[in-house]
């Protein structure tokens, strides 16, 4: 399906590149010709120059500007690809080079889209949908134009399944969020168990040192020896899953709060 896509462009830019250009006359009109045999010619930088030279005495030129977006998306700069064709479709009167335009256009936002797909769904998102749009404008000025009905098929399949990925990341994340505040609140319980029998051992440390009191506190101190170690149990088990937490946290790179409490437990 995605070669397709991009054989359709393909298709659209050469078209263009061998269209006559009517418009222009004498000098500029030989820098263009010699600018589209080096772009046939993979000479992008030299076809570049060429437009260049051409748009001094054209600079309104939509055709100049259209050809110069060719060369640009052939160089992988979608940036200056995309300011060049979004001149051409404002600049002409003619509705199928705008059409044209706003196609090429389209797939410029779509390389954009596929770029940001591996670290931010959330822009690769917004570039397929002005993608989308793109082409729908496209197919409204010539409704011929079939590959762009197919290209909008396909990237609305491909919005869908970045809109499953993120509706999948925004419940782990749900899930996540559960889980480290389990966590925080059984940390606070810790926490107040350990006040507590800091407090026990310091009393019955004083106790100790008074004769009278010694028998009656060895049993408080065995007690209080059992549920140190009950404490301590607790505690490694709490540490363990906090360890998973943080594990699954940082595999998914989201933010993660849970590392403050780490501190706290240690």
């Amino acid at each position: 399906i995605m070669t397709r896509l991009r054989a359709a462009v393909c298709i659209a830019l050469a078209v263009m590149c061998s269209t006559p250009l009517t418009a222009l006359a004498g000098t500029p009109e030989d820098l263009v010709s010699e600018g589209n045999e080096l772009l046939k010619a993979g000479k992008l930088d030299e076809a570049l120059e060429k437009y260049e030279e051409a748009s001094v005495e054209l600079p309104e030129s939509p055709q100049i500007y259209f050809n110069k977006g060719n060369a640009y998306y052939r160089k992988g700069d979608y940036r200056k690809a995309k300011e060049a064709f979004e001149q051409a479709a404002m600049k002409t009167r003619d509705v199928f080079l705008e059409a044209k335009a706003k196609y090429n256009l389209g797939d410029c936002y779509f390389r954009e889209g596929e770029r940001q797909k591996d670290s931010d769904l959330q822009k690769a998102l917004g570039e397929f949908e002005t993608s989308v749009r793109l082409f729908q404008e496209a197919l409204e000025l010539d409704p011929e134009m079939k590959d762009a009905a197919h290209n909008i098929e396909v990237v609305r399949l491909i919005m869908k399944d970045i809109l499953d990925k993120l509706e999948k990341q925004r419940k782990e994340a749900q899930e996540q969020a559960q889980k480290q505040k389990e966590v925080a609140d059984r940390l606070k319980e810790l926490i107040k168990e350990q006040q507590e029998e800091i407090g026990l051992n310091k009393r019955l440390s004083e106790a100790t040192e008074q004769t009278d009191e010694a028998d009656k506190t060895e049993g408080q101190i065995g007690k209080l020896a059992d549920d140190q170690q009950a404490t301590m149990e607790k505690t490694q088990e709490l540490a363990k899953k906090l360890a998973d937490t943080l594990l699954q946290r940082r595999s998914s790179q989201a933010p993660n709060p849970a590392e403050t409490v780490k501190g706290h437990l240690e």
